[in-house]
């Protein structure tokens, strides 16, 4: 007997989520543990785990003398048994980003044998349906930290798309999931969600660390592969500035820049009003007239000075030297002031 659920998307005014990949993966996970429970416990009837076994395990694999005293001790006791599997299973979980602990099939058999163990302990022995509902009710309780997740990371993203002048596209956040359904965190939920503005592929990936937003794997702009419309591009790089920095599209702010652009583009920046979208641009003149010189293959250098609107900008590397990228919906924002600095010899 499986329990089984209806595939969910949730709707949140312009943000839809989707969570059917990920209940799939969860519930054939959780069916999967059920499965291996009956598996087990039908087994342990018939062939009963000795104590002297898991003692030998634990000591090969774990080294825990404590645990081991533990079982020595009061080797009937089912709290004491399941607290010590709680305990080496933290520990393997705790471990494993680590391939080689992963796929460490000793460890997976111990902490499978003190299952069995702890199982052989209880005074009634479930049944098929029992052992179902149990893990089910796992099921529901991880699905739920997931939810919660969902709906922080909803809310931002919601409040963010709103801070943005005339946003008019469509968001969707999926659950990023891991290769292998084992790799699920079934202690916290999944904290790790891909983003999509407008089309599928032109997404980022926002990650839950300790109740604080991280972004990662943004996309450069210019990118054809991607970014066949500035306007999605636009909006694209507008939402991660409003995530990472709340209101920095209604704030005036301006930044001093430089750029190193190609000679034979001379009269198209002095005394300029507008720049093209996508050029880079540093917070150093120094790492700028360096970025000239690594692009000399390409042409010749002039080096610029920018004044240029926050809004209008895409910050793309950090650090004490600051990268940032022009975005607009266009194909070119304004600039308050460009200088000519240093001409390309």
């Amino acid at each position: 007997m499986k329990i089984r659920e209806k595939r969910t998307i949730l709707e949140n005014a312009s943000i839809k989520v989707d969570v059917s990949k990920y209940e799939k993966m969860l519930r054939e996970l959780v069916d999967d543990y059920a499965e291996r429970a009956i598996e087990d416990r039908n087994r342990d009837e018939m062939d009963p785990v000795r104590l002297s076994d898991v003692l030998s395990a634990i000591n090969s694999t774990f080294q825990d003398s404590e645990s081991i005293k533990k079982l020595r001790d009061e080797p009937d006791n089912w709290n004491v048994a399941n607290d010590v599997y709680k305990k080496l299973f933290k520990q393997y979980r705790d471990n494993a980003s680590s391939n080689a602990t992963r796929d460490n099939m000793k460890v997976f058999d111990t902490l499978r044998l003190i299952r069995k163990y702890v199982e052989s302990l209880t005074v009634v022995k479930k049944t098929d349906s029992e052992i179902y509902e149990d893990y089910d009710e796992s099921y529901q309780t991880v699905l739920k930290l997931t939810r919660d997740n969902i709906k922080l990371v909803t809310d931002i993203v919601s409040s963010a798309t709103k801070r943005v002048k005339d946003w008019n596209v469509p968001v969707t956040i999926e659950i990023s999931l891991p290769s292998k359904a084992n790799e699920l965190d079934l202690e916290h939920g999944e904290s790790s969600f891909q983003v999509s503005v407008g089309k599928r592929d032109i997404s980022f990936t926002l990650f839950l660390v300790d109740g604080k937003i991280e972004i990662g794997d943004e996309l450069e702009g210019g990118d054809d592969d991607f970014f066949d419309d500035p306007t999605v591009q636009h909006f694209y790089f507008s939402l991660i500035n409003e995530i990472r920095k709340p209101g920095s599209s209604s704030i005036v702010k301006f930044m001093t820049l430089y750029t190193a652009r190609p000679v034979k583009d001379r009269k198209r920046y002095i005394g300029a009003k507008d720049v093209p979208i996508n050029i880079f641009l540093s917070s150093s003149l120094d790492d700028a007239e360096g970025l000239a010189t690594d692009l000399a293959g390409s042409g010749k250098r002039d080096l610029y000075k920018v004044v240029i609107e926050q809004r209008y900008l895409v910050q793309t590397l950090e650090g004490r030297i600051k990268h940032y990228q022009t975005i607009g919906s266009g194909k070119k924002v304004p600039v308050k002031k460009i200088e000519l600095l240093i001409q390309g010899e």
